[in-house]
Parts: C-alpha cells; sequence; structure tokens
C-alpha cells in the first residue's frame, strides 16, 4: 500500500507536508490528534491528502494574516 500511496499525485508524506506547511513532526501529531488533518498510515509511515493539506495552509495563512493585522 506504502508503494502505491507514495507514488500517487493525490497523497503526500510527512516529510512533504512539513515542508509545505513549515511545521515540525510534532505539529502534525498534534494536527491529527486534534482531527484537523485527516491522514492514512500504513507501517510507520504517515499520509496526508494534497487537497487536505492546501486547505490547512489557507488555514494558516489566514491565521498569520489576521495576527498581524491585530498587532
Amino acid at each position: 500500500m506504502e508503494q502505491t500511496l507514495a507514488n500517487t499525485t493525490n497523497w503526500l508524506k510527512s516529510k512533504e507536508v512539513e515542508s509545505k506547511l513549515k511545521v515540525y513532526n510534532s505539529h502534525l501529531m498534534h494536527l491529527r490528534l486534534e482531527s484537523k488533518l485527516s491522514y492514512t498510515k500504513n507501517g510507520n509511515s504517515f499520509f496526508y491528502k494534497k487537497s487536505d493539506v492546501k486547505k490547512i495552509k489557507a488555514i494558516f495563512k489566514n491565521s498569520i494574516i489576521s495576527k498581524s493585522r491585530n498587532k
């Protein structure tokens, strides 16, 4: 299954998501535990839907913009 998920364009591995969101692995863990980012696990690897990562990235971006406006 890992080979299938890793080779599709709809799924991203944890390292790819960390890079795109500019977060550490521990932050991804919190997003998973809080059900803010859906995932699938195969063995020791986590895979995230590309569309869900884009949604979270937009939320992060909006959050940063609103925080900077409130200063």
